[in-house]
Formats: C-alpha cells, sequence, structure tokens
C-alpha cells in the first residue's frame, strides 16, 4: 500500500510544536496538515513523507506570509511572498529562492491615506540583458530571523 495517508490525529512535540493533520505508515506527516511552532509560525498545506509539499500557506508571527507550492520543505514552484509591511512578490520560486519571472508591489502611502500600489515587473528568464538577480532567499530582507530556514520543519520527526 506504500507510503498513503492511513490515520489522522493530533501530536504536540516537546518544543511545543503542534500538528494536526494526516499520517502515514512510517509515521510521518503526510497529506492535509496544520504545523504550528512553538514561535507562533504556522503552516497549513500539504506534508508529503515529513515535509512541507505541495500547496500549502505558511504565516510569520511578524505577520508575513507565504502562499503557494512548496517541495521538501522548501518554497518551490508559483507563489505569492507578503512581507509584514506591505511588499509583495508575485513569481517563481526555487529551493527557497526567487527564480524566472516575478512582480513585485510594495503599498504606497501612510495611514489614513488611500494607498496606491507601485508594481515593478522582474523579468529575468530569456532576457540576455538582466543582471543575475537570481538571489537567495534573504529572511532579513523580510524582518525575519537571520538563521530563519524553512528546512527546519524536516528536523521534527514525524
Amino acid at each position: 500500500m506504500g507510503d498513503g495517508v492511513v490515520k489522522n490525529g493530533a501530536y504536540k512535540y516537546d518544543d511545543s510544536t503542534k500538528y494536526i493533520g494526516d499520517w502515514n505508515r512510517k509515521g510521518l506527516k503526510h497529506g492535509a496538515g496544520l504545523l504550528v511552532l512553538p514561535d507562533g509560525t504556522r503552516y497549513e498545506g500539504a506534508f508529503q513523507n515529513g515535509l512541507c509539499s505541495g500547496l500549502g500557506v505558511i504565516i510569520f508571527p511578524d505577520g508575513a506570509k507565504y502562499e503557494g507550492e512548496f517541495m521538501q520543505g522548501w518554497f518551490h514552484g508559483h507563489g505569492v511572498f507578503w512581507r509584514a509591511d506591505g511588499m509583495k512578490f508575485e513569481g517563481e520560486f526555487r529551493g527557497g529562492r526567487v527564480w524566472g519571472l516575478g512582480k513585485m508591489a510594495e503599498l504606497q502611502g501612510t495611514p489614513g491615506a488611500q494607498d496606491a500600489l507601485a508594481v515593478a515587473q522582474l523579468e529575468l528568464e530569456g532576457n540576455p540583458n538582466a543582471l543575475a538577480l537570481r538571489r537567495p532567499f534573504d529572511p532579513v530582507a523580510h524582518d525575519l530571523d537571520a538563521s530563519f530556514r524553512l528546512t527546519r520543519f524536516a528536523d521534527l520527526k514525524g
């Protein structure tokens, strides 16, 4: 029967991480689930063999959010990342890095004033004149802890 979903349930880890969702025969998170880390980070979406894989949403304690595709714990595929201050990037991610074509928008204005969107197109692939803008995801640039990595989910058992 492979590694498909065989049970559904909740588990609280010693570090206060909580998981509610589907499990496979090996006791790994597998299928749909909700993972809440001790710092308040929440991931809701698909898991495969213990890692975030497939469609999901992760919300960080500061209000930053990523919604899109994951692969083996990384932002990977099409997604949208919102920073807590309103900056938004929509496009492709590979291995946790911005990759390929995308669109970035930042909210302009002051509290109480109507916000306007300033949109910049990032055309990276297929443009021989484009600089190497395939930069690693920089957590500090998004007001996240410098040690933040989605792969920390891989350290959790099951």
